[in-house]
């Protein structure tokens, strides 16, 4: 991987799609991917419209989907026997670390995990 590869969470994609103008250097300055979890979250929301759901076909053909392995697996179950963490967020997490980048996120739920590379984005910090 390249050194300007990171990972995605799925509240970074949805700053995105709500025209958070901030986040757009994710998208444009970096090599994006995401989980393959986050792809699965973003796209199962009960409330998305026709249109919304071809905004995100169109956003996740900008970045690249990570998908599962079995050496995702032992670090999904490394991580949920060490920390008290949603399942989704262990993935997300797993996949950042067996990828070897960073993870791009707005969640605190990712700040005690040591082995994770993590940037964390604040809404509205540069208003």
């Amino acid at each position: 991987m390249s050194g300007n590869d990171i990972l995605l969470d799925t509240n970074i994609l949805l700053y995105f799609l709500e025209g958070d103008k901030d986040v757009r250097k994710f998208f444009f300055d970096y090599n994006p991917s995401i989980s393959f979890i986050v792809e699965l979250e973003i796209l199962s929301s009960p409330e998305l419209s026709e249109n919304d759901k071809l905004n995100i076909q169109q956003l996740l053909t900008q970045v690249t989907i990570l998908s599962y392995t079995d050496k995702l697996k032992q670090a999904i179950l490394d991580i949920r026997a060490a920390k008290r963490m949603k399942l989704p967020d262990a993935i997300i997490a797993a996949t950042a670390i067996t990828s070897s980048i960073p993870l791009v996120t707005a969640d605190s739920a990712f700040k005690n995990i040591k082995s994770l590379n993590t940037v964390f984005y604040s809404p509205g910090e540069n208003e």
